[in-house]
Protein backbone atom coordinates (compact mmCIF):
# COMPACT_ATOMS: atom_id res chain seq x y z
CA UNK A 1 0.00 0.00 0.00
CA UNK A 2 1.27 3.45 -0.88
CA UNK A 3 0.07 6.59 0.89
CA UNK A 4 0.86 9.82 -0.96
CA UNK A 5 -0.13 13.44 -0.53
CA UNK A 6 -0.63 15.33 -3.79
CA UNK A 7 -1.35 18.98 -3.24
CA UNK A 8 -4.24 19.22 -0.79
CA UNK A 9 -5.56 15.73 -1.68
CA UNK A 10 -4.52 12.47 -0.09
CA UNK A 11 -4.24 9.60 -2.53
CA UNK A 12 -4.16 5.99 -1.42
CA UNK A 13 -3.02 3.38 -3.88
CA UNK A 14 -3.60 -0.22 -2.87
CA UNK A 15 -1.74 -2.93 -4.72
CA UNK A 16 -2.79 -6.47 -3.92
CA UNK A 17 -2.58 -9.88 -5.57
CA UNK A 18 -5.30 -11.00 -7.96
CA UNK A 19 -8.29 -12.91 -6.61
CA UNK A 20 -7.74 -16.62 -7.29
CA UNK A 21 -10.19 -19.44 -6.62
CA UNK A 22 -10.64 -22.89 -8.14
CA UNK A 23 -13.53 -25.27 -7.35
CA UNK A 24 -13.28 -28.93 -8.38
CA UNK A 25 -16.02 -31.57 -8.46
CA UNK A 26 -15.78 -35.29 -9.30
CA UNK A 27 -18.99 -37.30 -9.85
CA UNK A 28 -19.55 -41.04 -10.31
CA UNK A 29 -22.98 -42.51 -11.20
CA UNK A 30 -23.77 -46.18 -10.52
CA UNK A 31 -26.88 -47.79 -12.05
CA UNK A 32 -28.58 -50.11 -9.55
CA UNK A 33 -31.75 -51.47 -11.22
CA UNK A 34 -33.97 -49.97 -13.89
CA UNK A 35 -34.32 -46.23 -13.15
CA UNK A 36 -32.67 -46.45 -9.72
CA UNK A 37 -29.14 -45.12 -9.53
CA UNK A 38 -26.62 -44.00 -6.91
CA UNK A 39 -24.46 -40.91 -7.20
CA UNK A 40 -21.25 -40.19 -5.29
CA UNK A 41 -19.66 -36.76 -5.49
CA UNK A 42 -16.55 -35.09 -4.03
CA UNK A 43 -16.47 -31.29 -4.14
CA UNK A 44 -13.50 -29.11 -3.24
CA UNK A 45 -14.13 -25.38 -2.87
CA UNK A 46 -10.94 -23.29 -3.09
CA UNK A 47 -9.11 -26.53 -3.97
CA UNK A 48 -5.58 -25.09 -3.83
CA UNK A 49 -6.30 -23.14 -0.62
CA UNK A 50 -5.22 -19.80 -2.10
CA UNK A 51 -5.39 -16.83 0.27
CA UNK A 52 -7.29 -13.79 -1.02
CA UNK A 53 -6.83 -10.64 1.03
CA UNK A 54 -9.53 -8.02 1.47
CA UNK A 55 -7.57 -4.71 1.43
CA UNK A 56 -10.52 -2.45 2.28
CA UNK A 57 -11.22 -2.64 6.00
CA UNK A 58 -12.56 0.83 6.84
CA UNK A 59 -12.50 4.34 5.43
CA UNK A 60 -10.76 6.99 7.46
CA UNK A 61 -8.07 9.64 7.55
CA UNK A 62 -5.33 7.71 9.32
CA UNK A 63 -2.84 5.44 7.57
CA UNK A 64 -3.70 2.65 10.05
CA UNK A 65 -7.31 2.63 8.79
CA UNK A 66 -6.17 0.94 5.60
CA UNK A 67 -4.39 -2.14 6.97
CA UNK A 68 -5.17 -5.52 5.47
CA UNK A 69 -7.18 -7.07 8.28
CA UNK A 70 -9.33 -9.77 6.74
CA UNK A 71 -9.47 -12.51 4.18
CA UNK A 72 -11.83 -12.64 1.24
CA UNK A 73 -13.33 -16.08 0.75
CA UNK A 74 -12.18 -18.79 3.06
CA UNK A 75 -10.13 -21.89 3.54
CA UNK A 76 -10.47 -25.05 1.49
CA UNK A 77 -13.78 -26.87 1.97
CA UNK A 78 -14.15 -30.53 1.01
CA UNK A 79 -17.58 -32.13 1.02
CA UNK A 80 -18.68 -35.67 0.22
CA UNK A 81 -22.17 -36.15 -1.23
CA UNK A 82 -24.11 -39.35 -1.83
CA UNK A 83 -27.57 -39.57 -3.38
CA UNK A 84 -29.95 -42.27 -4.55
CA UNK A 85 -32.39 -41.35 -7.33
CA UNK A 86 -35.39 -43.44 -8.39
Amino acid sequence: MVFRIRGSRRVIEINSPLFKNLDISVVKLFPITGRVRAEFRIEMLNAFNWVNFNPFATIGDEIDDYEVTGLNGGARIIQLVSRVSW
